[in-house]
Formats: C-alpha cells, sequence, structure tokens
C-alpha cells in the first residue's frame, strides 16, 4: 500500500477518537470508576536528604513510600532513605517532592486491547507498579548517579524489569 497520503488518513483516525474522547468528558451520565482497584498498602514516612539543597545536620526531610514498594525496593535504595527513628528529627517543606525511583515488574506478555474511550488499539501490559523516594547518602552525591545506582540494583533482582526516574522538585512559595 502506498504511503501516500498517510498523515491525512492518520490525522482522520485521531480526530475520531478525539471526539469519540471529547463526547466521553462532557457526558453527564458517566458514572466514575471509583473503588474498582485494590485497598492500597500502607504509607511509611522515610527520612531524606535532598539532593538540591542543605539541611542542618541529624535533620531528615519527609518523604512517604508504601509498605509494598518498602518491601520490595529497600534494599537498592538502601541508606539513600531511612525509617526515623524515635526522637529523629523530620520536616516536612512544603512544596518539595523527592526524587522517586518508579519500578514495573511485568508478569507476562502484553496484549491487544481496545480502548473503551477513543476506540483505539493499544498494548497493555500486565504487571505492578512500586515507587520509592529516595535522597542522598553522601555529601557529593548527585541526583542521576543515585538514580543510576539504585537503577542497577532493581534491575539485577528479577527479570521482566523498568525502571523510571521522577526528579526531586521544590516549589519556593
Amino acid at each position: 500500500m502506498s504511503r501516500r497520503y498517510s498523515r491525512i488518513r492518520q490525522g482522520a483516525i485521531l480526530n475520531a477518537a478525539l471526539n469519540r474522547y471529547i463526547q466521553h468528558l462532557t457526558d453527564i451520565d458517566r458514572t466514575p470508576n471509583v473503588g474498582g482497584g485494590r485497598d492500597r498498602s500502607p504509607t511509611i514516612e522515610l527520612s531524606i536528604e535532598p539532593f538540591g539543597f542543605e539541611i542542618d545536620a541529624g535533620v531528615g526531610i519527609r518523604g512517604t513510600t508504601t509498605q509494598r514498594s518498602r518491601t520490595i525496593m529497600s534494599s537498592a535504595v538502601g541508606t539513600r532513605a531511612i525509617t526515623p527513628t524515635a526522637g529523629s528529627a523530620v520536616q516536612r517543606i512544603p512544596g518539595f517532592k523527592p526524587s522517586r525511583a518508579v519500578l514495573f515488574v511485568g508478569t507476562g506478555a502484553s496484549t491487544v486491547a481496545t480502548s473503551n474511550i477513543t476506540g483505539l488499539r493499544y498494548l497493555k501490559y500486565g504487571g505492578e507498579n512500586y515507587s520509592h523516594a529516595f535522597g542522598k547518602s553522601t555529601a557529593t552525591d548527585a541526583e542521576f548517579d543515585a538514580f543510576s545506582e539504585i537503577r542497577t540494583a532493581l534491575i539485577a533482582g528479577g527479570s521482566n524489569r523498568r525502571v523510571s526516574y521522577q526528579a526531586e522538585t521544590r516549589k519556593l512559595i
């Protein structure tokens, strides 16, 4: 088949999908998909030393993860995120989000599915997502170097794994 006019044909397909999406958003009789997932694992508070700014010695910045993620990822994260002990100082800074490593553990092969909203086909991957906050463990740690070490440890932990990264952010209020 000729590639001539292929962008126009693709535009027509995507325009139909866009119209179905707009119809979905404006449908007032639509029932939200609330409560369809599993229960959330308990949240664990962590003490983290941020990459982007200095803090007082002995003080950590608050980060969180779930118990499920802590179980899977704690050995890879190591001392970059510790569970605070009784009496240790943990600050909560408004607008601060620590760096996060996000692990996807795939289960089996992908399947072709059709979107209920747009009608387009896509590959659906079965698996579980985990995310864990982390900070620096030494004064000279660089953010991406720390992530690279965590990523290497997580990939070595099993097959069919993907690891991504969310950078530390701080909004000055």
